[in-house]
């Protein structure tokens, strides 16, 4: 398996650590023999109009600080720079294709839906079918943005945030609708995240037996290219990084179908 965490976020997330820096994850990931991780903060690009006010503080030139922190060069771990961005309820991605062209990596996910209002309209989280249905739509607007073809990841695919009913969302969807997306995201070159907080609390057999495992495998058999990312909001959340490895080999996932960077 690929020995690499391509989702962490720093204090310059407003939701992370605000004493976490780059340097204590380049630590964290060099004693665990991680040889390569992206930074993914997240971002809003100012030059896009409709930003939540949690979203306009953390626009491009806020993450950029992140790069006074890194080195020029370091022999033994890749670092690639980039943002974990938004797809509003209007199917609005909020980064230009300039923005979008100077990033080694760019996340966009569509299960933030923990950002009623923003993300999804309130009422479409009440109900879980509902809500799958919307996940399902949400997902094709980011395949088919204009800035699609910048998109490098779409992380915890079809996992709602913040929603205790998350299991039971995934499985309201159809193996035809998760085959549909699973193929456009394989067509446009956009990979799946296996996204180790999702499985923090679990262990072996109920990985075996969560919804997740549902997706996963028809992902697979669609040819869709994978990543692991811990979703660090701290160090300690690159702990569960073994989990993602575990969990690639029970949904037969093999290195050769992960995503090289």
């Amino acid at each position: 398996m690929p020995k690499y965490d391509l989702h962490i976020h720093t204090r310059l997330s407003s939701c992370a650590n605000p004493e976490v820096t780059a340097a204590d994850y380049i630590a964290c990931a060099k004693e665990r023999g991680v040889t390569t991780i992206a930074f993914t903060d997240h971002m809003w690009d100012s030059a896009i109009p409709g930003a939540s006010n949690w979203y306009k503080p953390q626009n491009y030139e806020h993450i950029c600080e992140l790069k006074k922190e890194l080195p020029a060069a370091d022999p033994d771990l890749k670092i690639l720079f980039g943002c974990e961005c938004e797809c509003d309820k209007y199917g609005v991605v909020g980064i230009s294709e300039e923005v979008a062209a100077q990033l080694d990596i760019l996340l966009v996910p569509h299960s933030h839906t923990h950002m009623k209002d923003f993300t999804i309209p309130a009422e479409l989280r009440e109900d879980d079918a509902v809500h799958g249905r919307y996940l399902v739509d949400h997902f094709m607007h980011i395949i088919h943005s204009p800035v699609a073809k910048y998109v490098t990841v779409i992380p915890h695919p079809f996992a709602a945030v913040g929603c205790p009913t998350a299991q039971n969302v995934l499985n309201s969807i159809p193996d035809s609708a998760l085959q549909e997306c699973c193929a456009a995201a394989k067509e446009n070159n956009i990979a799946l995240e296996i996204n180790t907080s999702c499985f923090t609390r679990m262990d072996e057999e109920q990985m075996r037996n969560c919804a997740y495992l549902r997706l996963f495998e028809i992902a697979r058999q669609t040819g869709c290219r994978f990543t692991i990312g811990s979703d660090a909001h701290s160090v300690p959340g690159m702990d569960a990084l073994p989990k993602g490895e575990l969990f690639a080999r029970i949904a037969g996932i093999t290195e050769d179908m992960f995503l090289t960077v």
